[in-house]
C-alpha cells in the first residue's frame, strides 16, 4: 500500500516511497509530486530543480542503486532519511561496498523545498566492529523530546567541541557506528581529546521517539582533512544519555548550484 501526498503535509513513508521509486524503478513521477520545481539541492553532485534531481537518477537506470533506508526521522517541516547506495562517492557503481547517505528535507507549503544530501564510502574493517547502518540497542519509550534535543546539542557543542568531562553526564553503554572511532563513551572520549576538541558550526536537531539528529559541520584540523559536513544520529536509553551513535561525514563542498554550508 502506497501513501499519497496531502496539500499540507508529506510524509517520511512518501518520501521513502519516492526513492525507491526514483531510483530502483526508473520512475521520477511522485519525485515531481512531492518536490517543487525549483527545489534547491544541497548536494556535491545534483544541481537544483526536479529536473536535474531526475537526470542523476536517471544514470542508474536498471541498477536498483537503493540498497535500504535504515530509519527515518520527521519533525516540524523537516525529514530525515538514513539510506545505504549503491555507488561510491564518486556516484560509479563499481561493485564496492557503497555509500551511507543522510538526506534532510525541508518542506513548505506540502512540498519538499530544499533537499541536503551528505555522503561517506562505507567501512568494511570498522575499528569498533559495528557497521555503519545496523541498530544494536531497542528503541524505549516514552521519551522526552525536548530534553533529547538539548542533550544532542550540547554532546555536539560542549562534548565534540572539547568539554570531555561530561561524559559520563550526556553518555551511557555507547554503541558506535563511525568506523574510525572505538566502541564505548571512552572510546569517543578519547577520540576527542586526541584532536584536542573538535569545534563545530552546529545548525539545528531533529527528534522522533528515542533518536535526534544534528546537522553540524566540523572545523578540528587535527587529522589534516577539510571542514567535515555532518548528520549525526544519537540513540536515547530512557535515562536520556545516548547510548548509540551513527554519523554520514563528507568533505566541505560546494553544491553544483553554488550553495555552501549549510545549504
Amino acid at each position: 500500500m502506497t501513501t499519497q501526498p496531502t496539500s499540507t503535509t508529506v510524509t517520511a513513508d512518501q518520501v521513502v516511497e519516492m526513492l525507491e521509486a526514483l531510483y530502483n524503478h526508473g520512475d521520477p513521477s511522485r519525485l515531481r509530486t512531492l518536490a517543487a520545481a525549483d527545489l534547491r539541492h544541497y548536494s556535491s553532485r545534483i544541481g537544483d530543480g526536479v529536473d536535474a534531481w531526475a537526470e542523476f537518477a536517471a544514470t542508474f537506470a536498471g541498477a536498483s542503486p537503493l540498497i535500504a533506508v535504515h530509519r527515518t526521522v520527521s519533525e516540524g517541516n523537516r525529514i530525515g532519511v538514513h539510506a545505504h547506495y549503491r555507488w561510491n562517492a564518486d556516484r560509479v557503481i563499481d561493485g564496492g561496498p557503497g555509500v551511507a547517505v543522510a538526506h534532510i528535507f525541508t518542506i513548505e507549503s506540502g512540498r519538499i523545498v530544499e533537499a541536503v544530501e551528505v555522503t561517506q564510502e562505507v567501512a568494511t574493517e570498522p575499528v569498533s566492529g559495528n557497521d555503519m547502518f545496523s541498530g544494536l540497542h531497542s528503541s524505549v519509550g516514552p521519551q522526552n523530546l525536548e530534553r533529547n534535543r538539548q542533550i544532542a546539542e550540547r554532546v555536539v557543542t560542549e562534548f565534540l567541541a572539547g568539554n570531555t568531562s561530561l561524559r559520563d553526564e550526556l553518555l551511557s553503554d555507547y554503541t558506535q557506528h563511525n568506523p574510525f572511532i572505538p566502541n564505548g563513551a571512552e572510546g569517543i572520549a578519547g577520540f576527542v581529546d586526541m584532536l584536542g576538541g573538535n569545534p563545530n558550526d552546529y545548525q539545528w536537531t531533529i527528534v522522533e521517539g528515542d533518536l535526534a539528529w544534528t546537522y553540524t559541520r566540523y572545523l578540528s584540523e587535527t587529522m589534516g582533512t577539510p571542514p567535515l559536513v555532518g548528520v549525526d544520529i544519537w540513540r536515547f536509553d530512557a535515562a536520556g544519555k545516548v547510548n548509540e551513535h551513527w554519523d554520514v561525514l563528507e568533505a566541505n563542498f560546494t553544491s553544483p548550484a553554488g550553495h555552501t554550508f549549510p545549504g
